[in-house]
C-alpha cells in the first residue's frame, strides 16, 4: 500500500516501474528519461510513475467487485494519442522482464502502411490512434476536426464522420484480433475518446 502523501504520474509510453524511468515515449520524444527522481526532488514526496494503459487496467481491476471480481484475466486497450495495451492475468499486470510488455500498438499490421511515430511503418497505432482518425476524416471531408468533434458529427449522422469512425473501428478490431489470439483474455476493455461512439465502432470491431 502506497502512503497517502505520494504523487502518481501516468505517462503515455514504456515505463520501468522499478526505477521510475521512462524508457520510451515516442509521442513525447522521450527516451531513457529519469522522471521519478526528478519529480520526487521537486515535490519533496515519493513519486510513482506508471504507463497509461497499465494505470487504466489497474483502475479497472480495483473497481471490480462482487461477481465482476472474477474477471481477473483481461486486456485493457487504450486508443487515444497512441495505442497501448495492458494484459492482466490472474489479477496481476503482465509487465515482462524489462517492464515493457504490452507494446502491441507498435506491432506492424502492414509493413507498407503509414509511418508511425516510432519510426516504423504500419504499426497498429498508425492505423487506429486519434491522429489517424483525424487524418481519415480530413481526407473524406476536407475539414480538420478533433476526435471529439468527429464523434459529435457522427452522432448527428454526418456521413464522412460515420465512415471515419467505422473505419477506425475496423482498424481497432484488426489489432484486437492479435490481442485475443496471443493472450486469450476473458474480456477486453477498450478506452479512449473514440469510444464515445461505441455504437458505430462495435460492429466494425467485431
Amino acid at each position: 500500500m502506497q502512503p497517502a502523501s505520494t504523487r502518481r504520474v501516468v505517462v503515455p509510453g514504456m515505463v520501468d516501474r522499478r526505477t521510475g524511468k521512462v524508457l520510451y515515449a515516442p509521442r513525447l520524444g522521450w527516451r531513457d528519461v529519469q522522471l521519478r527522481d526528478a519529480l520526487s526532488e521537486v515535490a519533496g514526496l515519493p513519486v510513482f510513475v506508471e504507463g497509461a494503459p497499465i494505470a487504466c487496467a489497474l483502475a479497472r481491476l480495483w473497481a471490480l467487485n462482487g461477481k465482476m471480481r472474477v474477471v481477473n484475466n483481461f486486456a485493457y486497450v487504450s486508443v487515444s494519442d497512441g495505442v497501448g495495451v495492458c494484459i492482466v492475468h490472474k489479477g496481476e499486470v503482465l509487465r515482462g522482464e524489462t517492464h515493457t510488455a504490452g507494446e502491441l500498438g507498435h506491432v506492424s499490421l502492414d509493413p507498407g502502411g503509414p509511418l508511425c511515430v516510432c519510426g516504423r511503418r504500419g504499426c497498429w497505432e498508425a492505423f487506429a490512434c486519434n491522429s489517424a482518425t483525424i487524418a481519415r476524416f480530413e481526407k473524406l471531408s476536407g475539414t480538420r476536426s478533433s476526435v471529439e468533434e468527429i464523434v459529435s458529427r457522427a452522432k448527428a449522422g454526418e456521413p464522412a464522420a460515420v465512415e471515419t469512425l467505422v473505419e477506425t473501428g475496423r482498424q481497432i478490431g484488426r489489432g484486437l484480433a492479435n490481442v485475443a489470439s496471443a493472450f486469450n483474455p476473458k474480456r477486453i476493455y477498450v478506452g479512449g475518446e473514440v469510444t464515445a461512439a461505441w455504437n458505430l465502432l462495435e460492429p466494425a470491431i467485431r
